[in-house]
């Protein structure tokens, strides 16, 4: 037990603040932000006595925030002060748009004579808020007096951070005050211009295009690209939030890999995540290094019936997509019954046998059917079913390593399908036409057919990413042909459910993006001259793929200013992002949708990751237009079409009308007329869970 004796004694040695029972301790404090739903995700607002940072790209928002802060701490009766490193930050109406009252200003030309501001202000008083704009402007004097060399600076501004931030985070907290400072999102420092990608790296987008990073970064394209979700490890979609050009370079990285062609060219010291070693600068990877790439795996829709539905249902198959694009029908041992693989390994001795004999004696048909298959005459190498053996057979049979069974519907309906022709031909196999269907079920395994003859609107190829469309008579046809192709104990998993076809169309497959793991063969220096680089902001997970045939994952090497020091000093970070414009009917641009999301938060628990905020060219963060829409998130506002009331606990408990008006509009114009009930929903909302 701890004697309050032995704490006066220390206190009579040390600062008062420094040493006392935890319990005493007082509880931390907000100061309203009147940004109600940021206010509720917080729990009250900025924590007092901490710093808080607020960073995001280029016109995200951080000014208008800051000034719309600072308006609500002074009507508080708090004290403000800007220091405008930048030297941009105010305008003609910037007093008027924010209904600021009188505030510290000053432009400190060197970061130490910003931080002395600082520590004199907060000193001054209790209830003083101080915006620092920004990090990244501050400069070191010795840097200006350039007695460093200027290529150290960025470096140097970290050392500074984390002298700064010393000095900084105790005399906040034992004033009371709140510290906020803005940053800014750019590339990572290492080279002239960061970790970056040459022009002609092609980007992963999520909806199965790729373009190159030069195309997506010069126009500025707003697009979603695959990205991976470090939580789960799952590939999702993500939205390009910044684009960077970073000057010129002659250094590039080149890196192979085993199990695709391609490479991925970075800088040296673009950041790429692996498997083995963790994230790693392009120029430390080694071979054997595991990598992730996005994977497109072809599986059958839920809503699908046929051959290929049945054939994934029963658990022996599944769809793998190939290097050029098309797919095939895999199985493994693991998951099979074992009569199936003594069929499966007497099929693959009949196919090797068959193609033996056909080598040695040079014999190949070339009937019509087979010059329409003539493209699918490639080599493929198959292993033997002990693995220790390697042939080549004709690509016809589309078998892999992984000894898999031909998917014929993907690569052999995929032939030319002309306007002008009534009918085409599904090759399966020219191989096996000796194996015709016979009533020996003990054979059934051989039986493929040499062509099913259609007609050409009965079947339509979408394209083998995409998936097949089959039409109900297609699937009949098929249906008659499956029954004595398998083992009798597959042809209840085989079945095709005909009669419960009632569209005429169904998609078979589907297509899905995987995460795969490649193994690095070689890392060497690309020889590709000088060459522009280019960069990627992309929200939340921070990277994208890029490169080779599927993607290869990549780190965005973009941060902020101030290294480490920054990140550590504020116990609240904010990241603005903005989302979209917001437009008149007339189609101008009249403000914007900004994300603020909460990316860190040692003061209280955020139980939303982030929330969306309206900032108007005209009038800035309009508090009532925020309560406005938290009113309805939180149900205390009702929408019955475009009309707005409130809820019948509010109408009664605070002595409103129940009707407020036509569009979301109203309930703001209602708040602005009445700022006791604003305030009273305030105070009301913010004590409720969310």
């Amino acid at each position: 037990m701890v004697e309050l004796s032995e704490i006066s004694t220390v206190q009579n040695l040390f600062a008062k603040q420094s040493y006392v029972k935890f319990g005493d301790y007082p509880k931390l404090k907000f100061l309203r932000t009147n940004i109600i739903s940021l206010d509720r995700t917080l729990g009250g607002g900025l924590p007092i006595g901490r710093i808080t940072e607020i960073y995001g790209g280029p016109d995200a928002g951080k000014s208008s925030t800051c000034f719309a802060i600072l308006s609500a701490a002074q009507k508080q009766g708090w004290i403000g002060m800007y220091l405008d490193m930048e030297r941009k930050a105010f305008s003609n109406n910037t007093r008027e748009r924010f209904q600021l009252s009188d505030f510290f200003y000053a432009k400190p030309p060197t970061a130490e004579e910003a931080i002395e501001i600082l520590i004199e202000f907060f000193k001054s008083g209790e209830h003083r808020i101080a915006f620092l704009d920004s990090i990244e402007a501050l400069v070191p004097s010795d840097i200006l007096a350039k007695s460093i060399d200027e290529s150290r600076g960025v470096a140097y501004l970290s050392r500074f951070i984390n002298h700064a931030k010393s000095l900084l985070v105790p005399v906040v907290d034992d004033n009371q005050g709140i510290l906020v400072f803005t940053n800014q999102i750019r590339s990572s420092i290492g080279g002239p211009g960061g970790g970056c990608l040459p022009a002609s790296m092609k980007i992963s987008l999520s909806d199965g295009t790729r373009k190159s990073i030069e195309t997506v970064v010069r126009e500025k394209l707003s697009v979603n690209v695959l990205s991976k979700d470090i939580d789960t490890g799952k590939i999702v979609s993500k939205p390009v939030t910044n684009w960077f050009i970073n000057g010129k370079s002659k250094d590039w990285i080149a890196v192979q890999f085993l199990e695709m062609p391609g490479r991925l060219v970075t800088t040296h010291d673009h950041i790429v995540p692996t498997i083995n070693r963790g994230d790693l600068p392009s120029a430390q990877l080694k071979p054997d290094d595991v990598v992730t790439s996005a994977y497109t795996s072809i599986t059958a829709s839920p809503d699908g019936y046929g051959l290929l539905h049945g054939l994934l249902l029963s658990g022996l198959f599944y769809l793998e997509q190939t290097k050029l694009g098309t797919a095939r029908l895999c199985y493994t041992a693991s998951n099979l019954d074992p009569r199936f693989n003594e069929w499966i390994n007497s099929l693959l001795e009949e196919l090797l046998e068959l193609r033996t004999n056909e080598h040695n004696n040079r014999v190949m048909r070339r009937s019509r059917q087979d010059e329409e298959m003539a493209i699918f005459k490639k080599q493929y190498y198959i292993a033997d079913p002990s693995h220790k053996l390697v042939r080549t057979i004709p690509r016809q049979l589309g078998l892999t390593p992984q000894m898999a069974t031909a998917w014929f519907v993907a690569n052999v309906v995929k032939p030319k399908l002309s306007t002008d022709q009534n009918t085409f031909f599904i090759r399966l196999d020219h191989l096996f036409k000796q194996y015709r269907a016979k009533a020996d079920t003990e054979r059934a395994h051989k039986m493929w057919v040499d062509f099913i003859e259609c007609e050409a609107s009965e079947i339509l190829i979408v394209s083998s990413q995409e998936g097949i469309l089959l039409t109900q008579n297609a699937f009949k046809k098929l249906s008659e042909l499956i029954k004595d192709w398998v083992p009798t104990f597959a042809q209840d998993a085989l079945h095709l459910e005909v009669e419960r076809l009632n569209t005429p169309k169904t998609w078979l497959i589907d297509q899905q993006v995987v995460p795969r793991h490649l193994t690095i063969t070689g890392v060497s220096k690309a020889n590709i001259g000088e060459q522009t680089m280019y960069d990627l902001e992309v929200a939340d997970t921070h990277n994208y793929f890029a490169g080779n045939l599927y993607g290869i994952n990549v780190h965005n090497s973009t941060g902020t200013p101030g290294g480490h020091g920054a990140r550590h000093m504020p116990s609240l970070r904010l990241q603005l992002m903005k989302k979209e414009a917001i437009k008149t009917k007339d189609g101008f641009i009249k403000g914007q949708i900004t994300q603020v999301k909460i990316q860190k938060n040692h003061t209280n628990g955020s139980v939303r990751e982030s929330v969306d905020v309206n900032i108007y060219k005209a009038d800035g963060i309009v508090p009532e237009d925020v309560l406005a829409g938290e009113l309805v998130y939180a149900g205390l506002v009702n929408r019955s079409g475009s009309w707005y009331k409130f809820s019948d606990e509010v109408a009664t408990q605070y002595g409103v009308e129940s009707k407020i008006g036509q569009g979301i509009d109203s309930v703001t114009a209602f708040l602005k007329a009445n700022p006791e009930i604003f305030n009273k929903l305030y105070d009301h909302l913010i004590t409720l869970p969310i």
